[in-house]
């Protein structure tokens, strides 16, 4: 599949992680991919919705993020601080099957976080063999997890509203499949199998976004990271994003970005 495609920059450990900062009521937009992401809160508080479910995340609390998962957030303290950790799915293949892959959504346990915070020390100092040794961390720290979610009995979303969820994760994935395609709001709907009236409306809900909207952002960030490539004119950008013009392509992408496409060649 080719939504959220991550980029590592190491073959041989295929791990993301940075350092991220939220504003009150300020937060990342719904989205989804399919490698593992772990956030843990560093200061402050916020709130994580995972498809129908939302969970307060305070300091030295860890919200698990599992692959294929409509996934959104918004801070709740003045100013909150929280490290993020994407894992690519082959860290960790050879060493757990499939079906003991449930993932608990939020995670207080101190064995975890230590392993955790191993993994950035490690990744950020880089000593010898830090590469064996942060990969021996995040199988503990996954280990844990995984048994903590099979004592816990977790589920990933209630029955009641598993449709939904599972109708608007296949229109984000029809969206990123086929951004750069003329496609429309009735494209989608026929896409997932639903009247356009209640695949908008349940779109809305579940996301807080219009379809269009979602299709027109996934369009933007893949034309920002063309642009940033250096390998692409803006014409080029928009065009191969799925813009036929130029010029609404240029004030989208203020509007979304608050900047010019220039300032990002």
């Amino acid at each position: 599949m080719l939504y959220e495609y991550h980029s590592f920059l190491d073959d041989e450990l295929k791990i993301i992680h940075h350092i991220d900062e939220l504003k009150k009521n300020k937060g990342f937009l719904s989205h989804l991919h399919y490698n593992v992401e772990l956030l843990l809160m560093r200061k402050g508080s916020a709130e994580i919705w995972v498809d129908d479910q939302s969970v307060i995340l305070n300091e030295n609390e860890l919200a698990v993020i599992a692959p294929n998962r409509i996934h959104k957030s918004r801070s709740i303290s003045e100013i909150c601080e929280y490290y993020c950790l994407i894992i690519d799915h082959s860290v960790y293949d050879d060493w757990f099957k499939k079906e003991e892959r449930k993932f608990p959504l939020k995670c207080t346990s101190k064995a975890v976080t230590d392993a955790y915070k191993s993994v950035f020390t490690l990744l950020n100092e880089k000593p010898s063999y830090y590469k064996q040794e942060a990969k021996a961390q995040i199988l503990i720290m996954l280990s844990n997890l995984f048994r903590l979610s099979n004592e816990q009995g977790y589920e990933s979303s209630s029955p009641s509203d598993s449709h939904r969820i599972d109708m608007t994760r296949k229109a984000i994935i029809y969206m990123y499949e086929n951004f750069a395609s003329d496609i429309s709001v009735e494209d989608m709907a026929k896409a997932v199998g639903f009247s356009k009236y209640y695949f908008c409306r349940s779109f809305k809900e579940i996301t807080g976004q219009t379809p269009l909207w979602h299709l027109n952002f996934i369009r933007l960030r893949s034309a920002k990271a063309f642009l940033k490539s250096n390998k692409s004119s803006i014409t080029e950008a928009a065009l191969n994003c799925g813009f036929n013009n130029t010029s609404y392509f240029c004030k989208l992408y203020k509007k979304y970005f608050g900047k010019s496409p220039k300032q990002d060649l």
